[in-house]
């Protein structure tokens, strides 16, 4: 399969290690907050038709924390690159998560804090948006469908895992917070994967800071295109033959999104 090749293998182990830990993260909050603050509203003495009401509103604060984290995520990927953002999102996954679930959650009165907590929870879990921003930019047109969708059943495979340990363990325990409190583990082991892992091999482009790809000529000429200065024309077929891989440079700032280096275009005005 191309997504193991030498191009691409660090690259696919490195964004499949990184989902995996984002879904096993996002996957344990989601399953087991209407379970926790079902039990903490027990605990306050809230009985009767209540206690749905109150799992609802914890849900909500989730998913509005969830959307917040995917909306500004963005933004703070075009500042930071995607590495930095990524980490620091982890690492507000892995401050929270035992916070609320190995803390809030074993307090007297930890109702309140908890369903407070949890909008921190969904902005820290809309971590997964950067992939849908990176993961594209690491791979050729031809395999970047395969790659994404490798990624993300493999992290799901492991997520469904987990998610039954976490149950056996919580049957063991006979409590349910501290076992989904070791869940944040995994962002702790995940926040520097970017930099350790994957810092030889994936580019992080951000404005400002272009990083050079190796981009098969047929894709640059044909199907991506190039901006000409006089007549916006693809790159000549004839070129592409010459060249072979054609370098190209990642340009936010530009409709197009990629430039051919001057290289090419001296190229094809001697061919002219």
């Amino acid at each position: 399969v191309e997504i193991f090749s030498p191009k691409y293998r660090a690259r696919t182990l490195t964004m499949t290690a990184l989902l995996t830990v984002a879904i096993i993260g996002l996957w344990a909050g989601a399953v087991y907050e209407p379970t926790a603050i079902t039990q903490l509203a027990k605990k306050a003495g809230i009985q009767g038709p209540m206690v749905p009401k109150i799992v609802s509103l914890g849900t909500a604060v989730l998913s509005i924390g969830t959307i917040l984290g995917c909306i500004v995520l963005p933004a703070l990927a075009e500042r930071h690159g995607r590495k930095r953002t990524l980490a620091m999102y982890f690492a507000g996954m892995a401050i929270t998560i035992p916070t609320l679930f190995g803390w809030a959650f074993y307090l007297e009165q930890g109702l309140t804090p908890f369903i407070a907590g949890l909008f921190f929870l969904g902005f820290f879990g809309g971590n997964f948006a950067v992939f849908s921003l990176w993961l594209p930019e690491l791979y050729d047109t031809r395999v970047r469908a395969t790659a994404f969708a490798f990624a993300t059943s493999f992290g799901r495979f492991v997520g469904a895992g987990i998610n039954f340990l976490i149950g056996s363990a919580v049957l063991r325990m006979g409590t349910l917070g501290t076992p989904v409190a070791w869940t944040g583990a995994a962002f702790v082991l995940g926040a520097p994967e970017p930099f350790r892992l994957g810092g030889l091999a994936e580019p992080d482009p951000r404005p400002g800071r272009l990083e050079q790809l190796e981009v098969p000529g047929d894709e640059v000429g044909v199907e991506m295109g190039v901006d000409h200065t006089l007549d916006a024309q693809p790159v000549p077929a004839r070129v592409v033959e010459v060249l072979g891989d054609v370098p190209a440079r990642i340009d936010h700032d530009r409709p197009a999104g990629a430039l051919v280096t001057d290289q090419v275009r001296r190229v094809r005005q001697a061919l002219d």
